[in-house]
């Protein structure tokens, strides 16, 4: 069965502050189901100092038991994202 991965580039000069929310975010984000949380920063490129983060479900019906695409998704994503 195909995995489903998700991709989110988020721009923050707080370095610290975004390390520690993610680090948040991952308990979060693998007790819904999600196999893993990957960040990577970006560069070089147009990019340059973002940050890339990628989740990845070993399935559909994992992805759907995830709440972060109901309506409290965009408050909940403020708070991580930002410190």
């Amino acid at each position: 069965m195909p995995t489903v991965t998700s991709f989110t580039r988020i721009k923050s000069d707080d370095a610290e502050g975004t390390v520690k929310n993610l680090k948040e975010a991952k308990k979060i984000i693998e007790k819904h189901g999600a196999e893993f949380l990957r960040v990577s920063r970006f560069h070089t490129g147009p990019w340059i100092g973002d940050w890339l983060v990628v989740v990845r479900f070993p399935n559909r019906e994992a992805h759907g038991k995830w709440p972060g695409d109901g309506p409290q998704h965009h408050r909940r994503h403020r708070s991580l994202t930002t410190s």
